[in-house]
């Protein structure tokens, strides 16, 4: 469980860093106007979708959480009446 944990945090920065990295192979000249530029960007792009996605996983994820402890904490007030 601690691996996964650890391998998603390192996916996530990853993730985060890649955008940086893009732009400066993208300062190269003879990057800036090959192909690769266009493949680079597909990526930047690529990368920006997932990071999007992953973060509204997670906020729905968390909502669920706040959901459920809020219902246990209102079955123990009721309980208590």
């Amino acid at each position: 469980m601690l691996k996964r944990k650890v391998l998603r945090i390192y996916i996530g920065n990853l993730i985060w860093f890649l955008p940086i990295l893009i732009l400066i192979i993208g300062v190269n000249p003879s990057v800036l106007g090959s192909f690769w530029w266009k493949v680079l960007g597909l990526l930047l792009f690529a990368g920006i979708v997932v990071v999007c996605i992953c973060s509204w996983l997670q906020v729905h994820r968390e909502q669920r959480e706040l959901d459920k402890k809020q219902l246990d904490y209102d079955s123990v007030v009721y309980r208590q009446f």
